[in-house]
């Protein structure tokens, strides 16, 4: 190729190649930061991703579509920070913000999958479709979700979910507790230490581990199967359903099973002291396994 065709080449590629390296722009922000201040971030588009550390400051790295408005501001006891509108439309952002362990955080999106890990404070998350995923035990974690899977990993003292479609899972100890969905899988894969209600309309209830001492658990559901896994620990049950069956794998609880005008009961007594489970169902079915998981014939 000649050198004139070349530079004629050139002439045409590169303000191409320019134009897609500016489709995005990379923008760090930082400041001091109270050990319990507040950050809040708004990001309806790409990802947000939070992550508690022990510093008192706050360090944003922001990557934004070009010429998407980014606002970074406040003081000591509180932050606000995220992308904008662009005109009259959401901007896509990818925000990885790190924050004091005991900060307020509270995150907003639309479908941007939100991550929060290490934070130990108070957490609010709000989503329509994008995914949320908890680590670090908050002390109170509120989160709402239309259609977008939930799952905590560690539990919190204080923890309400919410989910239209949107199936939720908790590992982990939960103190006080309400988880709801309407045609989602719940599971509460851990132990109930003070109080825990579960409801779903059509999604199947699940739920494995301990509920102690003087702690109870309900669940109500209108057609959604609930399967409970008993811990060793000795629980009260109190079981209905009116249009399923209950069945189990632990022989004295199968014995307890009772016929009703509708449906099936069952109740057991496991002492004043002892945890209380409770479950109601409009047409579900009802399955009580034994603590090394062994099916109802």
């Amino acid at each position: 190729m000649s050198v004139a065709r070349l530079a004629a080449a050139l002439t045409v590629l590169l303000p191409a190649l320019v134009a897609a390296q500016d489709t995005t722009r990379t923008l760090v922000r930082g400041q001091r930061m109270d050990a319990d201040g507040a950050v809040r971030v708004w990001n309806l588009l790409g990802s947000v991703r939070v992550i508690g550390w022990a510093h008192d400051s706050i360090a944003v790295t922001a990557r934004v579509a070009a010429g998407a408005p980014f606002h970074f501001g406040g003081g000591p006891r509180g932050v606000k920070l995220g992308v904008e509108e662009r005109g009259g439309s959401a901007a896509t952002g990818e925000l990885e913000v790190r924050v004091p362990r005991r900060a307020k955080v509270w995150v907003k999106s639309s479908t941007a999958p939100i991550t929060v890990s290490g934070v130990v404070g108070d957490v609010e998350l709000y989503t329509v479709t994008g995914d949320v995923r908890v680590s670090g035990r908050p002390a109170t974690l509120r989160i709402e979700a239309l259609a977008a899977p939930v799952t905590v990993q560690d539990g919190a003292d204080w923890l309400r979910a919410r989910t239209s479609s949107g199936a939720i899972r908790i590992a982990g100890a939960v103190g006080d507790a309400e988880l709801a969905t309407v045609g989602g899988m719940l599971t509460l894969d851990g132990a109930v230490t003070q109080q825990a209600r579960l409801e779903s309309v059509t999604g199947g209830v699940r739920h494995r581990g301990a509920v102690a001492r003087g702690a109870s658990l309900g669940i109500e559901t209108n057609s959604g199967d609930v399967t409970l896994q008993l811990a060793r620990e000795a629980a009260t049950l109190d079981l209905l359903t009116l249009g399923g069956r209950i069945t189990s794998a632990i022989p004295a609880v199968r014995a307890a099973v009772r016929p009703q005008k509708q449906g099936q009961a069952l109740r057991t007594d496991a002492g004043a002291d002892a945890g209380r489970i409770e479950v109601r169902s409009f047409r579900g079915a009802i399955v009580v396994e034994g603590a090394a998981g062994q099916r109802a014939p």
